[in-house]
């Protein structure tokens, strides 16, 4: 006959393997992300660490958004992930196009936008077990104002992460030096996210934005105009997405149309 003590050690055994069990998951899937971010920048010359700052950058903006937003510690550490991953599709994206240093052709520019779907569909297994992820990759590219891609969303119809997302991304492209410019200034880029809210971005979460770079809690991995990892190690700076949406932007400034 089995002693309460008996029965007591018995499901404390077996919590102890369901949390085992879980942690063993999450480190898979945390492996898979790394891996993943790390196959997505070595495919693209100049995007060497972009995945990873975006990610990192996607954080801080979720970790200010918490307290208005509900966001726990595990929703700012999904965001990372997501912000990771979220040009997981520029792997079936031909090199030729990824590392044009001159200016696409329409056919390029077509060809260059379906990494959102690819990488939408590469990530079907994945984003089951990732709240988010999918719309994250998907959607990253979508405008406040409609304009952007693939689907024309706008306003809140945008999924929250991918506006998020979106904010981190350009905030990278912005930073970091390009095959044709170098990066462009801490003013300049807080200027382009001021003069485009509500357009381009979320003008509630670019609020939220321009006031954690004027905070000093929002900065730039760089040095010198190199992008860096967090440990503060000079990467090739990565190739800043602005073809993407100069067709559908271009009536609209030069300084503008560098953003993602």
């Amino acid at each position: 006959m089995l002693t309460v003590a008996t029965v007591i050690q018995t499901l404390i055994d077996q919590i102890r393997f369901s949390r085992e069990r879980e942690d063993k998951q999450t480190r898979m899937v945390v492996g898979t992300i790394e891996t993943i971010a790390g196959a997505i920048d070595a495919k693209d010359e100049y995007t060497d660490g972009h995945s990873e700052r975006v990610g990192h950058y996607a954080t801080i903006l979720a970790r200010g958004m918490a307290a208005d937003y509900g966001f726990s510690e595990e929703d700012i550490l999904r965001i990372l992930y997501i912000g990771n991953m979220h040009d997981i599709g520029k792997i079936g994206v031909t090199d030729s196009i990824l590392n044009k240093a001159g200016r696409l052709t329409d056919d390029e520019f077509c060809l260059m936008k379906k990494h959102v779907d690819i990488g939408a569909e590469l990530m079907t297994g994945i984003g089951e077990n990732i709240d988010g992820l999918i719309d994250g990759i998907l959607y990253h590219h979508e405008r406040f104002d409609g304009k952007g891609y693939p689907s024309g969303l706008s306003d809140t119809d945008i999924p929250l992460v991918a506006r998020i997302i979106c904010i981190a991304d350009c905030y990278d492209a912005m930073t970091s030096n390009r095959v044709y410019r170098k990066r462009l200034s801490n003013e300049y880029v807080r200027a382009e996210f001021v003069k485009c809210s509500g357009t381009q971005f979320d003008p509630v979460l670019t609020e939220i934005f321009v006031r954690l770079i004027d905070s000093g809690e929002m900065v730039p991995y760089t040095v010198d105009g190199l992008a860096t990892t967090k440990t503060g190690d000079v990467l090739k700076s990565s190739l800043l997405e602005n073809y993407l949406q100069k067709s559908a932007n271009s009536d609209e400034t030069k300084a503008k149309n560098l953003l993602t």
